[in-house]
């Protein structure tokens, strides 16, 4: 696969390689970039991914004429953390950015208003940024909740336009609204953009619209009342239904005090049959999700802009259904939660299927080389558009499939003049073929080991075997070197002028012509 000449000359990748200015009389023309985030989808749940129900019939077109990353991993199995990672190129250990919400600030011994803490930091530069700096249009729409102004996600962006929310429930039953997204691409269809479009749909509770919530368990007669408990509670203004009474089972009771949101008392994890109907309540709001999807699409298309934009079509983090114990996403690390779908349509491009691990810390130095704009020395991702292209990479660069990706997770922080510090954290380390998981908790290292080639579910730790030693502590030692890098990357953060672009930055967009 190479690339086309077309795509050189409209996209200017070549003229972007050889540091030639995007403006003026002989300048190619800059593609629009749309983003497309659909919450808490993961990857196995969708047909290009392996599922055989007809879930994603939508998605599965789009990946036929895109490049579809295979093991693409989020960084964080939450929603803040990992879109403000996408936005960033940062680790969230870096940007410090995490999930909010009255439970979240208690939780933290805090209560009211939103942590100043908890905001990006004012040296941060996003891919919005950098896109309105150098004189694309720019615009988010997006599903509310933990996606909002109070932690930074509007920096950047001209328009950025979310939902209120009664609680993560209060659009859990909405599909997204795309009606004030379109009338934005008509007006904005005749200059270069960035959009940012973004779903709460499929994340707990899973209550899809019809005919989506019998599509995939047609003859399911009971015994759990999940969607009228939630459905009862949203239209009584509560943001959920009650515990379970003292009459309900030891497990429905165990699975309401060990989850922030009650109607998971309505489910009875030793019971396969409930198991299997939740899974099929999420596969429905997969499917109504892909329809929000296709939507989106056909308006790039009637648009008249699928020749001159790039769309990428990600998730933030995964789901879980009991295969590590827990339900949704509440700070694991293990596949099923952290595996997520990555494809991209670049026109001139040819679709392919790509094994190498990537993560979405990866996403903005790609979309930067892609179009020609600068990448932030600060961003710790690795541009794979070379692999998109079938270049070679950089000299001393790391081959496909050679480089581990890895994903963290801050259960627990603590107060320091630098703000919140990690006080727990959890790492995963991929490569190709194993996961390596180290958690510290009060100060004691905890590591598993899973061999993906032969245990594709991370079922059976390696961690204690003699004959895996070696390997275990190759990759603690690689777990050292990442702390330090990400030390190092949030002190070098905290040293730039708060609230501008990198220097080295603005130099290279005023040298492309993008700034004056």
């Amino acid at each position: 696969m190479s690339p086309s000449p077309r795509l050189l000359l409209a996209f200017g990748l070549a003229l972007a390689a050889c540091g030639l200015g995007a403006c003026g009389d002989d300048a190619p023309e800059r593609p629009n970039v749309v983003v497309i985030s659909l919450d808490t989808l993961r990857a196995d749940a969708l047909g290009a991914y392996g599922e055989k129900r007809a879930t994603s019939p939508t998605f599965d077109r789009f990946a036929s004429g895109a490049i579809v990353f295979d093991n693409a991993f989020s960084q964080a199995p939450m929603t803040a953390p990992s879109h403000m990672t996408l936005f960033t190129s940062l680790y969230p250990s870096v940007h410090r950015v995490n999930n909010l919400g009255a439970e979240g600030n208690r939780a933290q011994g805090r209560a009211g208003d939103v942590p100043a803490e908890w905001r990006v930091d004012p040296n941060t530069t996003t891919l919005a940024e950098l896109f309105r700096a150098a004189g694309w249009r720019t615009a988010a729409f997006h599903g509310g909740g933990n996606v909002n102004k109070s932690v930074g996600f509007d920096d950047g962006f001209e328009w950025f336009d979310g939902k209120p929310q009664n609680g993560m429930n209060g659009n859990a039953d909405r599909p997204f609204d795309f009606t004030r997204a379109a009338a934005w691409i008509d007006e904005h269809a005749d200059e270069p953009f960035f959009l940012f479009l973004h779903t709460y749909v499929p994340h707990a509770p899973y209550v899809p619209p019809a005919p989506w919530d019998r599509a995939f368990d047609s003859d399911y007669a009971g015994p759990i009342p999940y969607r009228d408990a939630f459905l009862a509670a949203v239209q009584r203004g509560e943001p959920g239904p009650p515990p379970p009474g003292d009459g309900a089972s030891a497990a429905r009771r165990r699975m309401s005090r060990h989850t922030p949101w009650q109607f998971w008392g309505y489910v009875d994890p030793d019971s396969e049959r409930e198991v299997e109907h939740v899974r099929a309540l999420y596969a429905g709001d997969v499917r109504a999700t892909d329809d929000a999807l296709a939507t989106m699409l056909a308006k790039l298309a009637s648009a008249g802009l699928d020749e001159r934009t790039i769309v990428i079509v990600l998730s933030d983090h995964g789901e879980g259904f009991l295969e590590h114990g827990v339900f949704e996403h509440p700070g694991k690390l293990y596949r099923e939660l952290v595996h997520v779908p990555l494809a991209l349509r670049v026109p001139g491009l040819a679709p392919a299927r790509v094994a190498a691990p990537v993560g979405l810390i990866d996403v903005a130095p790609t979309v930067c080389e892609l179009v020609g704009l600068p990448t932030p020395a600060s961003m710790q991702g690795r541009s794979f558009a070379p692999e998109l292209r079938c270049e070679p990479a950089p000299l001393g660069a790391p081959t496909p499939g050679s480089r581990a990706v890895w994903s963290e997770f801050v259960p627990r922080w603590r107060d320091s003049e630098d703000g919140f510090v990690p006080l727990d954290l959890l790492r995963a380390r991929r490569d190709e073929r194993w996961t390596y998981l180290a958690t510290l908790k009060d100060g004691v290292l905890v590591e598993e080991l899973f061999d993906r080639a032969v245990d594709p579910g991370e079922r059976h730790d390696l961690a204690a075997l003699p004959e895996q030693a070696e390997r275990r502590l190759a990759f603690r030692a690689e777990l050292d070197a990442e702390e330090r890098a990400c030390a190092a990357a949030r002190a070098k953060l905290k040293t730039q002028s708060a609230g501008e672009l990198e220097q080295s930055t603005l130099d290279d967009l005023k040298r492309l012509g993008y700034a004056r």
